[in-house]
Protein backbone atom coordinates (compact mmCIF):
# COMPACT_ATOMS: atom_id res chain seq x y z
CA UNK A 1 0.00 0.00 0.00
CA UNK A 2 2.83 2.34 0.72
CA UNK A 3 4.56 1.67 -2.17
CA UNK A 4 1.49 2.74 -4.23
CA UNK A 5 0.26 5.67 -2.33
CA UNK A 6 3.98 6.93 -3.00
CA UNK A 7 3.94 8.06 -6.63
CA UNK A 8 0.61 7.83 -6.89
CA UNK A 9 -1.18 10.69 -4.21
CA UNK A 10 -0.13 14.29 -2.80
CA UNK A 11 1.15 14.20 0.98
CA UNK A 12 -2.66 15.69 1.94
CA UNK A 13 -4.28 13.11 0.14
CA UNK A 14 -1.66 10.04 1.65
CA UNK A 15 -2.51 11.02 5.22
CA UNK A 16 -6.28 10.99 4.24
CA UNK A 17 -6.32 7.66 3.27
CA UNK A 18 -3.88 6.79 6.12
CA UNK A 19 -6.36 7.67 8.65
CA UNK A 20 -9.03 5.76 6.87
CA UNK A 21 -6.58 2.82 6.70
CA UNK A 22 -6.08 3.49 10.46
CA UNK A 23 -8.85 3.96 12.01
CA UNK A 24 -10.02 0.47 12.66
CA UNK A 25 -6.95 0.25 14.68
CA UNK A 26 -7.54 3.24 16.80
CA UNK A 27 -10.79 0.87 17.75
CA UNK A 28 -9.98 -2.36 18.18
CA UNK A 29 -6.25 -2.02 20.08
CA UNK A 30 -7.71 0.22 23.30
CA UNK A 31 -11.25 -2.05 22.76
CA UNK A 32 -8.89 -5.26 22.34
CA UNK A 33 -11.04 -7.01 25.04
CA UNK A 34 -13.99 -5.93 23.86
CA UNK A 35 -13.58 -6.60 20.52
CA UNK A 36 -12.69 -10.47 21.16
CA UNK A 37 -16.02 -11.05 22.51
CA UNK A 38 -18.64 -9.43 20.00
CA UNK A 39 -20.00 -10.09 16.57
CA UNK A 40 -19.47 -7.74 13.18
CA UNK A 41 -16.18 -5.80 14.72
CA UNK A 42 -14.43 -6.73 11.83
CA UNK A 43 -16.38 -3.66 9.71
CA UNK A 44 -13.64 -1.32 11.42
CA UNK A 45 -11.02 -2.73 8.92
CA UNK A 46 -12.92 -1.76 6.28
CA UNK A 47 -10.77 1.16 5.30
CA UNK A 48 -7.72 -1.25 4.96
CA UNK A 49 -9.40 -3.12 2.08
CA UNK A 50 -10.89 0.23 0.90
CA UNK A 51 -7.65 2.41 0.37
CA UNK A 52 -5.98 -1.17 -0.98
CA UNK A 53 -8.67 -1.07 -3.64
CA UNK A 54 -8.24 2.56 -4.33
CA UNK A 55 -4.93 2.34 -4.78
CA UNK A 56 -5.07 -0.16 -7.33
CA UNK A 57 -7.43 1.50 -9.57
CA UNK A 58 -5.07 4.63 -9.35
CA UNK A 59 -2.07 2.58 -10.86
CA UNK A 60 -4.13 0.70 -13.22
CA UNK A 61 -5.62 4.14 -14.75
CA UNK A 62 -2.40 5.65 -14.48
CA UNK A 63 -0.65 2.84 -16.55
CA UNK A 64 -3.11 1.54 -18.92
CA UNK A 65 -5.87 4.16 -18.72
CA UNK A 66 -9.71 4.54 -17.92
CA UNK A 67 -10.69 1.25 -19.87
CA UNK A 68 -9.79 -1.40 -17.56
CA UNK A 69 -10.98 0.61 -14.87
CA UNK A 70 -14.14 0.60 -16.24
CA UNK A 71 -14.33 -3.25 -17.12
CA UNK A 72 -13.24 -3.58 -13.55
CA UNK A 73 -15.83 -1.29 -12.20
CA UNK A 74 -18.90 -3.26 -13.94
CA UNK A 75 -17.56 -6.80 -13.15
CA UNK A 76 -17.52 -5.28 -9.19
CA UNK A 77 -21.20 -4.27 -9.69
CA UNK A 78 -22.42 -7.58 -11.13
CA UNK A 79 -20.88 -9.24 -8.55
CA UNK A 80 -22.56 -7.09 -6.08
CA UNK A 81 -25.95 -7.77 -7.80
CA UNK A 82 -25.29 -11.43 -7.81
CA UNK A 83 -24.57 -11.59 -4.01
CA UNK A 84 -26.97 -9.69 -3.46
CA UNK A 85 -29.48 -11.87 -4.85
CA UNK A 86 -27.78 -15.35 -3.30
CA UNK A 87 -28.16 -13.56 -0.02
CA UNK A 88 -31.69 -12.39 -0.75
CA UNK A 89 -32.18 -16.47 -1.78
CA UNK A 90 -30.70 -17.48 1.62
CA UNK A 91 -32.93 -15.72 4.18
CA UNK A 92 -36.00 -14.95 2.45
CA UNK A 93 -38.72 -17.00 4.62
CA UNK A 94 -41.87 -18.36 2.95
CA UNK A 95 -45.25 -16.98 3.07
CA UNK A 96 -46.27 -18.61 6.28
CA UNK A 97 -43.32 -17.45 8.33
CA UNK A 98 -43.61 -14.33 7.67
CA UNK A 99 -47.03 -13.73 8.59
CA UNK A 100 -45.93 -15.04 11.80
CA UNK A 101 -43.81 -12.69 12.08
CA UNK A 102 -45.80 -10.04 11.42
CA UNK A 103 -47.57 -11.14 13.87
CA UNK A 104 -45.12 -11.23 16.52
CA UNK A 105 -43.66 -8.08 15.96
CA UNK A 106 -47.12 -6.66 15.83
CA UNK A 107 -47.89 -8.06 19.32
CA UNK A 108 -44.41 -6.57 20.33
CA UNK A 109 -45.51 -3.28 19.39
CA UNK A 110 -48.33 -3.25 21.82
CA UNK A 111 -46.32 -5.26 24.64
CA UNK A 112 -44.09 -1.91 24.23
CA UNK A 113 -45.94 1.05 24.64
CA UNK A 114 -47.43 -0.89 27.81
CA UNK A 115 -44.03 -1.89 29.67
CA UNK A 116 -41.95 1.81 28.24
CA UNK A 117 -40.11 3.09 31.19
CA UNK A 118 -40.31 -0.24 33.32
CA UNK A 119 -38.25 -3.26 33.79
CA UNK A 120 -38.76 -6.20 31.77
CA UNK A 121 -37.66 -9.88 32.72
CA UNK A 122 -37.13 -11.50 28.95
CA UNK A 123 -37.21 -15.24 30.06
CA UNK A 124 -35.91 -18.14 27.86
CA UNK A 125 -38.51 -20.19 25.94
CA UNK A 126 -39.33 -24.11 26.07
CA UNK A 127 -41.98 -23.84 23.31
CA UNK A 128 -40.17 -22.18 20.56
CA UNK A 129 -41.77 -23.55 17.63
CA UNK A 130 -42.40 -19.82 15.32
CA UNK A 131 -39.50 -18.54 17.00
CA UNK A 132 -37.04 -20.90 14.58
CA UNK A 133 -39.61 -20.50 11.50
CA UNK A 134 -38.53 -16.32 11.46
CA UNK A 135 -35.17 -15.07 11.11
CA UNK A 136 -35.79 -13.03 14.64
CA UNK A 137 -32.63 -12.60 15.76
CA UNK A 138 -31.77 -12.69 19.59
CA UNK A 139 -31.15 -9.62 20.24
CA UNK A 140 -34.03 -8.09 18.52
CA UNK A 141 -35.66 -8.35 22.03
CA UNK A 142 -33.45 -5.04 22.90
CA UNK A 143 -34.86 -3.40 19.54
CA UNK A 144 -38.37 -4.38 19.74
CA UNK A 145 -38.85 -3.31 24.09
CA UNK A 146 -36.89 -0.29 23.35
CA UNK A 147 -37.74 2.33 26.32
CA UNK A 148 -37.62 -0.66 28.69
CA UNK A 149 -35.37 -1.99 30.77
CA UNK A 150 -34.37 -5.13 29.81
CA UNK A 151 -32.72 -7.85 32.45
CA UNK A 152 -31.86 -11.05 31.67
CA UNK A 153 -30.45 -13.47 34.60
CA UNK A 154 -30.05 -17.23 35.08
CA UNK A 155 -31.64 -16.50 38.78
CA UNK A 156 -34.93 -15.98 37.23
CA UNK A 157 -36.94 -15.62 40.73
CA UNK A 158 -34.76 -13.31 41.77
CA UNK A 159 -34.69 -11.48 38.84
CA UNK A 160 -38.58 -11.41 38.52
CA UNK A 161 -38.87 -10.00 42.33
CA UNK A 162 -36.86 -6.79 40.72
CA UNK A 163 -39.14 -6.88 37.79
CA UNK A 164 -42.29 -5.18 36.51
CA UNK A 165 -42.96 -7.24 34.03
CA UNK A 166 -42.26 -10.65 32.64
CA UNK A 167 -42.02 -11.18 28.67
CA UNK A 168 -41.79 -14.61 27.05
CA UNK A 169 -42.89 -16.80 24.05
CA UNK A 170 -44.69 -19.01 26.25
CA UNK A 171 -48.09 -19.04 27.12
CA UNK A 172 -49.61 -20.09 30.64
CA UNK A 173 -53.32 -19.48 31.68
CA UNK A 174 -52.61 -17.29 34.81
CA UNK A 175 -54.11 -14.15 36.42
CA UNK A 176 -50.87 -12.72 35.94
CA UNK A 177 -51.40 -12.84 32.08
CA UNK A 178 -51.81 -9.66 30.79
CA UNK A 179 -52.25 -10.27 26.57
CA UNK A 180 -54.01 -13.22 26.57
CA UNK A 181 -55.30 -12.30 22.83
CA UNK A 182 -51.65 -12.83 22.12
CA UNK A 183 -50.64 -15.93 19.82
CA UNK A 184 -46.78 -15.36 19.66
CA UNK A 185 -45.58 -13.18 22.60
CA UNK A 186 -47.06 -12.92 25.89
CA UNK A 187 -46.73 -10.52 29.15
CA UNK A 188 -47.17 -11.47 32.29
CA UNK A 189 -47.32 -9.38 35.46
CA UNK A 190 -44.12 -10.38 37.52
CA UNK A 191 -46.48 -12.19 40.10
CA UNK A 192 -46.73 -14.74 37.77
CA UNK A 193 -43.44 -15.99 38.23
CA UNK A 194 -44.37 -18.89 40.29
CA UNK A 195 -46.95 -20.24 37.41
CA UNK A 196 -43.80 -19.90 34.91
CA UNK A 197 -41.63 -21.52 37.17
CA UNK A 198 -43.63 -24.19 37.65
CA UNK A 199 -44.04 -24.31 33.83
CA UNK A 200 -40.65 -24.86 33.50
CA UNK A 201 -40.32 -27.31 36.10
CA UNK A 202 -43.02 -29.97 34.80
CA UNK A 203 -41.00 -29.57 31.39
CA UNK A 204 -37.90 -30.45 32.60
CA UNK A 205 -38.86 -33.46 34.05
CA UNK A 206 -40.75 -34.55 31.12
CA UNK A 207 -37.90 -33.88 29.33
CA UNK A 208 -35.58 -35.69 31.90
CA UNK A 209 -37.84 -39.06 32.18
CA UNK A 210 -37.64 -39.51 28.46
CA UNK A 211 -33.72 -38.80 27.70
CA UNK A 212 -31.77 -38.24 31.16
CA UNK A 213 -30.45 -34.61 31.06
CA UNK A 214 -31.30 -31.98 28.72
CA UNK A 215 -29.03 -29.03 28.48
CA UNK A 216 -30.57 -27.56 25.10
CA UNK A 217 -33.65 -28.28 22.35
CA UNK A 218 -32.80 -27.27 19.25
CA UNK A 219 -34.70 -27.96 15.84
CA UNK A 220 -33.25 -30.21 13.76
CA UNK A 221 -33.45 -29.51 10.08
CA UNK A 222 -35.17 -31.62 7.12
CA UNK A 223 -32.59 -33.32 5.62
CA UNK A 224 -31.31 -36.66 6.65
CA UNK A 225 -28.75 -36.48 9.62
CA UNK A 226 -25.28 -39.02 9.63
CA UNK A 227 -24.40 -37.58 12.63
CA UNK A 228 -24.31 -34.67 15.45
CA UNK A 229 -20.98 -33.22 16.45
CA UNK A 230 -21.55 -30.51 19.27
CA UNK A 231 -19.41 -29.50 21.99
CA UNK A 232 -17.69 -26.26 23.50
CA UNK A 233 -14.79 -24.42 22.69
CA UNK A 234 -11.73 -23.62 25.00
CA UNK A 235 -11.85 -20.69 27.28
CA UNK A 236 -8.70 -19.51 28.74
CA UNK A 237 -9.53 -15.78 29.91
CA UNK A 238 -8.55 -15.76 33.45
CA UNK A 239 -10.48 -12.99 34.29
CA UNK A 240 -13.51 -15.23 34.07
CA UNK A 241 -12.35 -18.88 34.64
CA UNK A 242 -11.18 -20.93 31.56
CA UNK A 243 -12.02 -24.44 30.85
CA UNK A 244 -10.65 -26.68 28.73
CA UNK A 245 -13.40 -27.32 26.39
CA UNK A 246 -14.93 -30.33 24.97
CA UNK A 247 -16.15 -32.21 21.89
CA UNK A 248 -18.90 -34.98 21.25
CA UNK A 249 -19.57 -36.94 18.42
CA UNK A 250 -23.00 -38.75 18.11
CA UNK A 251 -24.10 -41.34 15.70
CA UNK A 252 -27.42 -41.15 13.97
CA UNK A 253 -28.65 -44.62 15.26
CA UNK A 254 -27.93 -43.22 18.43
Amino acid sequence: VVRLAGPLLAWRRRMLLAALALSGFFWTLPMSHNAAHHDYEAMYYVGVPLVFYSLLLLYIHKRWGHRPVVGLAVAALLAFVVSAFQMDHRWRIDAQAAEIQRAALAELGTIRETTRGKVVLVLPSIEPEWYWQVQHPRRGWRYYLAGSVLTHSPDMEAAARAADFLVTRDRVESDALLTPGNEHVFLYDSAGMDDLVELYRATYQQWRAVRGEVMAVLPLPGYPISGIRTGQRPYRDPRWGGHRGWRVEIPASR
